[in-house]
């Protein structure tokens, strides 16, 4: 009898003993940083998962049993999810891993000509998949009911992350911001974009074009200046001249 009510308790106890978590922790990542989970199971041997994948070591992430770790290398945004450390009893750590919005432009300031199409793209990231928005001159932009601009995806399917323009206005210059949130945590990112005139690129060029034309009139009045004054000068000498031979004729007829 008594060992009849000792075998269930056993495997009762065995059950337990096979599906024991040891911890879980929350770790927040940052997007280009090393990222390690410390694994305290000390039953060898003990493997590593992510999302029920069984992990090996790569060029990228490090598996290392002294003590028991994985260490990322460089975190990116697909490293974050759940994984967990677990021996063959059973017991095991679990790890939720989050890693915090990144957000940027592709340059501080940009130079777009107006009347034409004009695209503006932000590059996010995060775990969980961040929500963005947008601001011009510190103002909310409208994501949906547009009528000069739209929102659309990027390559990577995140929503809202490219600005288009159809036709570029010169009040659509300004300060843009881009804001990412996942979690609790948000990022952003500013660009200034200037709208030129679509005959802007040629006044340089124009401009050249008008001094050298002022140039070229300058050197031809002066030109046709210096060859009027020689012809003056030449017909005063003439003059002069023609005044000389009349006294030495009259000197002569008087002798």
């Amino acid at each position: 009898m008594v060992y009849s009510m000792m075998i269930p308790l056993l495997l009762l106890s065995l059950s337990a003993r096979l599906d024991t978590a040891v911890g879980q922790e929350l770790k927040v990542a940052q997007i280009g940083y090393p990222l390690a989970l410390l694994c305290n199971v000390t039953t060898d041997p003990v493997k590593w998962f992510k999302e029920e994948t069984e992990l090996e070591s790569i060029d990228s992430a490090v598996i290392s049993t002294d003590p028991h770790q994985l260490l990322i290398k460089r975190t990116t945004a697909s490293d974050g999810g759940n994984y967990n450390c677990a021996s063959d009893t059973g017991v095991k750590k679990i790890f939720s891993v989050e890693v915090e919005p990144f957000v940027k432009f592709g340059a501080k300031s940009v130079n777009a000509i107006g009347d034409e199409k004009f695209e503006l793209r932000c590059e996010a990231a995060a775990y969980p998949q961040p929500v963005l928005s947008w601001l011009k001159d510190e103002s909310p932009m409208d994501l949906f009911n547009t009528t000069f601009y739209s929102f659309t995806d990027d390559e990577s399917g995140l929503p809202n992350a490219v600005l288009k323009i159809p036709s570029l206005r010169e009040e659509d210059g300004g300060v843009y911001s881009c804001i990412a949130e996942s979690n609790g945590l948000s990022a952003n990112s500013t660009v200034l974009v200037r709208v030129k005139d679509k005959w802007a690129a040629l006044y340089p060029f124009l401009g050249i074009v008008v001094e050298v034309i002022i140039l070229v009139t300058i050197i031809f009045l002066y030109e046709k200046n210096r060859s009027k004054n020689r012809e003056e000068e030449d017909d005063d000498q003439g003059k002069g001249k023609n005044s000389a031979n009349n006294k030495d004729a009259d000197v002569r007829q008087r002798k």
